[in-house]
């Protein structure tokens, strides 16, 4: 335990440990408590602060604003879970903000993607570092697709540094991603690049150290979401392209490729290899989002991916 101790001069200290068995409640509470102590002499009285050495858990499974119109929010669109500063951006203007389900998904409008507003959520990384995470210089697509598997592995990029973050993920990565880490380092080396994800979840106690939150007594439950993007050849015969998006998908759908140009791109010179790689891939690739519902079961969207790319390497009937 940690006390904050206002002692003058020759005064003993006492400390937190001598002032509270720890077998009390104040062992398990996740709040500050005020307590009072005196001096081995009993002369003087001494105030502690206590804090519990565990850290609070999570309210929600995404920082809670502190914004007061958004005190009772307590449901938000997965597909901004890498970029909250987006979110509340673009939802800044609402009047009611959704507690205890969405409702109807139509209903919200989100803010229109400006030119000031990438600006304003531009990576908060210098130049000089993106360049050395994503390289001072991209060759092909594929080494594209390396650094989105590096940034998932966890693991240096070929020039040694670390991949800490991407266009679309400012933080490293969540620890819940560990539980499906070398599924998703297998199909982004495919091209299959992953900008959003989260695992299955079946019953998991609120109090798990990696999944849980909200109050002590809660079980948590989530199905398999994953948000990427592929180019148009590995949807062999467009089996998988649906014309209609719903009204989430298509209000991430600027953002999301905004940030092929606006915080990737624009790091290298026009006319650049670089740079047209990257804006081929923005021209070319889909906006794909996979969800399995049926979250007690082990996930079937990998087996969805690979029978994919399978079918992409038959070789052409006669």
């Amino acid at each position: 335990r940690t006390a904050l101790l206002q002692v003058g001069p020759g005064i003993q200290v006492v400390s937190a440990r001598d002032c509270f068995d720890q077998q009390t409640p104040l062992a398990s509470s996740s709040q500050p408590v005020l307590g009072r102590c005196n001096s081995l002499e009993r002369s003087v009285q001494i105030y502690v602060l206590i804090f519990s050495p565990s850290p609070a858990r999570r309210s929600l499974p995404w920082a809670v604003s502190t914004h007061p119109k958004r005190r009772v929010e307590d449901v938000r669109p997965i597909f901004w879970a890498s970029r909250p500063k987006s979110y509340i951006y673009r939802t800044q203007e609402w009047d009611e903000f959704p507690n205890g389900r969405w409702g109807n998904s139509s209903s919200p409008a989100f803010g229109e993607l400006k030119d000031y507003y990438l600006f304003y959520l531009k990576s908060k990384s210098p130049r000089d570092e993106l360049l050395k995470m994503w390289g001072e210089e991209l060759t092909s697509e594929e080494s594209v697709f390396e650094l989105f598997r590096c940034y998932i592995a966890g693991e240096p990029n070929k020039e040694g540094h670390k991949v800490t973050c991407l266009p679309w993920n400012d933080e490293p990565l969540a620890p819940e991603t560990n539980l499906m880490k070398e599924e998703l380092a297998k199909v982004n080396r495919r091209g299959i690049l992953t900008i959003n994800s989260q695992p299955n979840i079946n019953g998991k106690p609120s109090t798990d150290p990696i999944v849980g939150w909200g109050p002590d007594g809660g079980y948590v439950f989530q199905k398999v979401t994953w948000l990427g993007t592929l180019c148009s050849s590995l949807l062999p015969f467009h089996l998988s392209v649906q014309a209609v998006l719903s009204s989430f998908i298509r209000s991430i759908f600027d953002e999301a490729f905004a940030l092929w140009i606006e915080q990737w791109a624009k790091l290298y010179e026009e006319e650049s290899p670089s740079r047209m790689i990257l804006q081929y891939m923005h021209d070319n690739y889909y906006l794909v989002n996979l969800v399995d519902n049926d979250f007690p079961l082990d996930s079937c969207l990998w087996q969805v991916l690979e029978d994919m790319h399978t079918l992409l390497n038959c070789p052409a009937e006669p």
